[in-house]
């Protein structure tokens, strides 16, 4: 695998979508089965709600997999992302 992204599904309410991004995350290989990947740093990068989560291989991560939706929350504690 070459690249983890995270989209944001888009809203059509005007004619351009301010909301709509592509967030690449940073990932490791644990395994041939298992990869750990690390949450956006803040709501600033990733604010909360629903994404399409992919991952990409070939080159430049030019073959992403089949989407798998996921819900982003914004927790209030430090750290952000991820804490329980």
């Amino acid at each position: 695998m070459t690249a983890v992204r995270l989209i944001r599904p888009g809203s059509a309410t005007h004619s351009f979508d301010q909301d709509q991004r592509l967030i690449e995350l940073s990932f490791t290989v644990k395994d041939a089965t298992t990869i750990r990947v690390a949450a956006p740093a803040h709501g600033n990068i990733a604010p909360p709600g629903y994404y399409m989560l992919f991952v990409a291989v070939g080159p430049n991560g030019s073959v992403p997999s089949d989407g798998r939706f996921l819900l982003l929350r914004n927790y209030q504690q430090p750290g952000g992302y991820g804490q329980p």
